[in-house]
């Protein structure tokens, strides 16, 4: 497909595959699908945000925590050194508000120190907010949800 009078190809909507499917149509019907499971109005209002980490990191993630308390207030979870729940490394919760949000998540873009933060809402649907209401800042690592459907 070409785009009006440019002369270029248009890249496609979806241009790689991902375990949400393919194509424009897989997506859409996935979107379809979480929209009745999330009816138009449903606001997030409480985040957590998970800094995870390797061994050789357990330092870089001491310090990041440490200045998210500086900067913001915010309180650090426990320092998990191995699997807790569904994170399957080193991790530590940050609980957030969503008045905090629009301040906290892009100065977590910049000062994750290339860590990985997992972000989600809590909605009370432990599944849902760890598949559907999730963001990831750098490197998406893998979640053991057997431990929430039990």
């Amino acid at each position: 497909m070409r785009a009006l009078g440019s002369g270029r190809e248009r890249a496609p909507i979806y241009p790689y595959p991902s375990r949400y499917g393919s194509t424009r149509k897989q997506r859409t019907e996935l979107d379809l699908g979480l929209i009745a499971m999330y009816p138009i109005g449903m606001q997030l209002e409480n985040f957590h945000c998970h800094v995870y980490f390797e061994a050789s990191e357990q330092q870089r993630a001491h310090a990041v925590l440490a200045h998210v308390k500086a900067t913001f207030g915010f309180e650090p979870g426990r320092f998990h050194t191995g699997p807790v729940g569904p994170h399957v490394g080193g991790s530590c919760q940050v609980s957030f508000s969503a008045a905090d949000f629009g301040k906290f998540v892009p100065w977590l873009m910049e000062h994750r120190d290339g860590l990985t933060c997992f972000i989600h809402g809590l909605t009370g649907d432990d599944i849902l907010d760890h598949t559907a209401h999730v963001l990831w800042l750098g490197k998406e690592w893998d979640l053991n949800l057997s431990v929430l459907r039990s």
